[in-house]
C-alpha cells in the first residue's frame, strides 16, 4: 500500500511538473511574441514617417 501511494504522489509530482513547464514555455512564447509585434509595429510606424517625409518633399 505504501509503496502504490509513493507512486501515485510521483505520478502527481510528474503530472504538475510538466503542467508548470507548459505554463513556463507558453509564457516564453508569449513574450517573445509580444516582443516581435512590438518591434514589427515600431518599424512600421518607422516607414509611415519615412514615407511622409518623402512625399512631402516631393
Amino acid at each position: 500500500m505504501g509503496q502504490a501511494q509513493e507512486q501515485h504522489i510521483t505520478m502527481f509530482e510528474f503530472g504538475y511538473g510538466t503542467k508548470l513547464e507548459q505554463c513556463r514555455l507558453t509564457q516564453i512564447w508569449v513574450n517573445a511574441v509580444d516582443k516581435f509585434s512590438r518591434e514589427a509595429f515600431r518599424g512600421d510606424l518607422f516607414d509611415l514617417a519615412f514615407w511622409m517625409k518623402q512625399e512631402q518633399s516631393q
